[in-house]
């Protein structure tokens, strides 16, 4: 591991443990100052906003901070759609479970959640065929990551 890929390790990590600090007081905020009134939730945004979302990450920037391990702060069948892209493989089986169940409760009866998580069969594929196929493994971020090939 070099000193760029630890270093990415402490900023993810204080990250993670303000937003966890800081989760009670932005919720409150949100909902007591956001305009943003829309029934569709999307979770783990990063740095992609979708208009006319709510968009929830556990970066201050995010419309609003959402820690995956809690509860959802939005009351039964209050929302029409829920978005996740890149977020469940992150988190233990536990949490995966936990975050589903709050999904269902959280949807309106015919609610949509659109959940999108790497393809284990592409990247044992790609590993055992040509690893560098795979399009994010050139990018800058992953360099540091050594291959067969």
């Amino acid at each position: 591991m070099n000193i760029s890929s630890t270093v990415k390790i402490i900023v993810s990590t204080a990250i993670i443990w303000m937003s966890r600090l800081l989760y009670y007081p932005y919720l409150a905020r949100f909902f007591l100052l956001s305009k943003n009134k829309s029934r569709r939730l999307h979770v783990g945004c990063g740095k992609n906003y979708f208009n006319g979302w709510l968009n929830a990450d556990i970066n201050p920037r995010a419309d609003l901070i959402l820690v995956i391990e809690k509860k959802l702060p939005f009351s039964i069948g209050s929302l029409d759609r829920i978005y996740s892209e890149h977020v469940l493989e992150h988190v233990s089986y536990e949490t995966g479970v936990f975050f589903l169940k709050e999904a269902f409760r959280t949807l309106r009866t015919g609610g949509i959640i659109r959940i999108a998580m790497p393809d284990l069969d592409a990247l044992i594929d790609g590993y055992q065929k040509d690893w560098h196929l795979l399009d994010w493994v050139n990018w800058p971020e992953y360099k540091f990551i050594k291959t067969k090939g």
